[in-house]
């Protein structure tokens, strides 16, 4: 495969594979399962801090205020209190409104979009991820900077909005 035609996070990982590789030549014996490599790190280390990371943040999450909120209404996380807030100060959505949200993983942005553009709002997330769009909204799993996903988006907002908006 040519390496203009592999995307580009898989060219990077392929490039640093490969540089990897011929800078520093492992022997074949370093790749048997058994063999111990001498540059990890006991596993123990490892989940200890790995350990104590979470449960600090666990016991955070458990205390915040907009953590507990989010919970209660339903929202997938606490970032869309962020969107409320702003929304609230600067009226960014309104009834019937047609919205695209560009990365929109895991979609509690979106969820704020569908509620703030009832009754007959449209909202449409975009993202490299696959993602499962809240209840109200479409997705298009793609790179909004190629030309197909966009030629997509077009699409739905023609048949949204009946007409080509530019």
């Amino acid at each position: 495969m040519r390496p203009s035609l592999i995307p580009p996070r898989r060219r990077l990982a392929t490039t640093l594979l490969l540089s990897h590789q011929t800078k520093t030549p492992t022997p074949l014996t370093l790749c048997h399962p058994t063999t111990p490599s001498p540059h990890t790190h006991p596993l123990s280390h490892i989940q200890t801090r790995a350990a104590s990371s979470s449960s600090n943040w666990t016991r955070r999450a458990a205390s915040d205020p907009f953590t507990t909120a989010a919970r209660l209404k339903g929202l997938k996380s606490r970032a869309a209190w962020k969107l409320i807030e702003i929304d609230e100060r600067y009226r960014l959505f309104r009834a019937n409104q047609c919205v695209v949200d560009l990365g929109f993983a895991p979609g509690s942005w979106t969820q704020v979009a569908v509620e703030r553009t009832l009754p007959r709002g449209r909202v449409l997330g975009i993202d490299l991820l696959p993602a499962v769009p809240p209840r109200g909204a479409s997705a298009i799993q793609g790179n909004f900077l190629d030309w197909g996903t966009r030629e997509l988006v077009r699409g739905w907002v023609v048949e949204v909005e009946g007409r080509w908006r530019r």
